[in-house]
């Protein structure tokens, strides 16, 4: 009998948007990133992917498209050596045995059993890449699946990197790369580190959201499964109302409802659940992974939602207006996300707790940095009119090459007013012009989302984000 926990529980509709999509990436051979915000069940789907093949071969148009899923877990890698690189993936495959056919079986065992210990990385290199060349003679697609790769590349080496790439260059007709992030690739510290690589993962990504409500309802009832009683129907949609259908919330909210001897009414829940410690901790992922743009606009529906507990009024209509047509692209994306949702003429914050975490944090978001036609900077809707006149120039040489390491050297350049001089700026001047910049523009004292120091040789310097990066940490 499975448990309550095991994969063959998930119903075959699972989390069926996004396998949709990974199925056309498998048909296509494409690589790509999977991406959502903490706590959106990423790792879940990613895990229902590896085990439960026959589900994803019924999304697949053509069924007798051959294909391996094959999750590798970079991060068991206890030592930064090509070697040890290399045997994580032949490791991945062996304890992949049981899905694949017979004859990959009898390889792997005999590849494994062989070259489990074997430190010289041309060696293990070599069992990979004819291993992988087996799987291309018999046209059967190999898609690796590599999840929390941000903790990977945060400590891999160039030579994993160029390793990965060269993987996936030797094999571009039989191997694919589905890659599992909290952020979008342009967030990586230095993402052109990715080479060629970085296009493939910035052009196909499918953004992992909050769950269907069949999914929210199958995750309640899996969570509940020890109470005592029956969960009421009320008390189910007041869950999933209160997360917004966001996995890791709902499995905090069950958790909660289990250890109340007593049910509060369902009135007095957001207020009691937002001074949990889990749930606190869960909503500040969420929010902490957003940019200050994003912030910034979640910010100001809130503000409107509040004020909507009313009638509406013309004031709070032209308010989503002027949101919807200032803040389009950013709205966009936090829809895919899953954090809000147009309701006709006017937006709204998904989840009551999400809404409440930000109406009681109080958390300085800024929005974004930007110049009118005037070349007035503006942050948000607030002029920066306290900018001494080489920290406006520095800030708009920032806004002309947004997200691009620019050295120390380029800055001071491209910045300092009398040609004649730059050469004589000491490094020393623009430390101390980007701390009072910092200063300025910046949420709070020692966490950068705006100007971020890049390390490099000869030289290093700054890299300059206007929507104000979001935070970078595992999720």
């Amino acid at each position: 009998m499975a448990s309550n926990r095991s994969w063959k529980t998930y119903e075959a509709t699972y989390r069926a948007k996004e396998m949709k999509v990974l199925a056309n990436w498998i048909m296509a051979g494409l690589s790509g990133a999977v991406v959502g915000l903490p706590g959106c069940g990423r790792s879940n789907l990613l895990g229902f992917l590896c085990n439960r093949v026959e589900v994803m071969k019924a999304y697949l148009p053509v069924r007798d498209h051959p294909f391996v899923v094959v999750p590798v877990d970079l991060n068991d890698l206890l030592i930064n050596d090509l070697s040890t690189f290399y045997r994580i993936f032949l490791r991945a495959f062996y304890r992949y045995l049981n899905h694949l056919d017979p004859e990959f079986q009898t390889m792997v065992t005999e590849l494994y059993q062989q070259y489990q210990a074997e430190p010289d990385f041309f060696v293990v290199q070599s069992a990979i890449y004819d291993l992988l060349k087996a799987f291309q003679e018999r046209q059967v697609q190999v898609v690796l699946v590599l999840n929390r790769f941000e903790d990977f590349y945060e400590a891999a080496t160039v030579q994993m990197l160029n390793a990965l790439r060269g993987l996936r260059d030797n094999f571009r007709d039989t191997l694919s790369f589905f890659i599992g992030m909290p952020q979008a690739v342009a967030y990586l510290a230095n993402p052109t580190g990715l080479g060629n690589m970085y296009e493939l993962l910035d052009n196909q990504v499918c953004w992992v959201g909050p769950m269907s409500d069949a999914d929210a309802q199958a995750v309640i009832t899996q969570e509940t499964f020890a109470a005592q009683r029956p969960l009421p129907e009320r008390e189910r949609a007041q869950m999933l109302q209160l997360t917004g259908r966001f996995p890791a919330l709902l499995k905090a909210v069950c958790g909660w409802w289990l250890t109340q001897p007593e049910r509060p009414p369902l009135e007095a829940w957001t207020s009691l659940l937002l001074v949990e410690r889990s749930v606190q901790h869960r909503l500040s992922k969420i929010w902490n992974f957003l940019t200050q743009e994003e912030q910034y606009a979640l910010t100001e529906i809130q503000k409107m939602q509040g004020q909507l507990l009313g009638k509406p009024t013309r004031q709070t209509e032209a308010g989503f207006k002027k949101l919807t047509n200032q803040y389009s692209r950013v709205m966009e994306g936090l829809v895919i996300k899953g954090v809000c949702e147009p309701q006709g003429n006017q937006w709204r914050i998904l989840g009551d707790l999400l809404d409440g975490y930000i109406r009681q944090s109080g958390q300085p978001s800024r929005g974004r940095i930007w110049q009118d036609d005037q070349n007035s900077l503006f942050q948000g809707n607030s002029r920066l009119n306290d900018l001494t006149e080489l920290q406006d120039r520095v800030l708009t040489y920032f806004l002309a090459h947004p997200h691009k390491k620019l050295t120390h050297t380029d800055i001071i350049y491209n910045s300092w007013p009398d040609r004649k001089l730059k050469k004589g700026v000491a490094p020393e001047s623009l430390y101390t012009l980007i701390k009072e910049l910092r200063s300025k523009i910046e949420p709070g004292q020692g966490t950068y989302h705006y100007i971020v120091n890049w390390r490099g040789e000869p030289e290093g310097g700054y890299q300059f984000f206007p929507e104000g990066r979001p935070d970078t940490g595992g999720a």
